[in-house]
């Protein structure tokens, strides 16, 4: 059965989770103000936040206890999109971060990713909630952008994998709180967005 949360705001969330295991999905829109006579362009960008645990060969099965996470926006209903885009719309420095309690995390890039995004690094920054440090990983859009006159313009999709690790539950207690911001500028005005914080489970 799948739960959903949904906001138009940007300091609001979305979360689905899944039956088998749960999928975090976190969408956050804002819009930019109306540029001449056109319509204010809407921006929208949804992630998808897996785990790898016990679940699937990947990290290898339920023995070992190993452990791994996933955001991609490759799956339905995801991705980044602009609405009401035309073809002089102008959308430039795109980039998101994506916040975890740990700063051990190698991304490399799995099935579905189209190469248009830089792989997540450690920007430096951290910040605390609830007693805990989250650290930001920064994937930045390095591709062209050619926006759709009079429509919906969607980015390539990113699809990242960490590194698998030993981990135990009490680890994973507190090792699965997120949050993720995201960036573009359209028509040079900056829309800065952001999901808030919230459980992968």
């Amino acid at each position: 059965m799948l739960h959903s949360e949904n906001s138009r705001a940007p300091s609001r969330r979305t979360l689905v989770k899944g039956a088998a295991w749960s999928v975090p999905v976190v969408a956050i829109a804002g819009a930019a103000p109306a540029v001449a006579a056109s319509a204010a362009v809407q921006c929208t960008h949804t992630t998808t936040w897996r785990w790898y645990w016990k679940k699937t060969p990947w990290c290898g099965g339920k023995k070992n206890k190993k452990s791994g996470l996933e955001i991609n926006t490759t799956e339905f209903s995801t991705g980044v999109r602009f609405s009401d885009t035309l073809s002089t719309t102008a959308i430039t420095d795109v980039y998101a971060d994506f916040w975890f309690t740990r700063s051990d995390l190698a991304w490399s890039a799995a099935p579905g990713n189209s190469g248009c995004w830089t792989t997540p690094v450690l920007t430096g920054s951290t910040t605390s909630w609830n007693g805990m440090t989250l650290y930001a990983y920064r994937s930045t859009f390095t591709c062209p952008v050619s926006p759709v006159h009079q429509g919906t313009t969607v980015l390539p999709a990113y699809r990242w994998q960490s590194q698998c690790y030993d981990a135990t539950e009490k680890e994973w207690e507190r090792a699965r709180w997120a949050r993720r911001t995201a960036y573009a500028t359209v028509n040079g005005v900056p829309q800065p967005l952001d999901s808030g914080f919230f459980a992968i489970e």
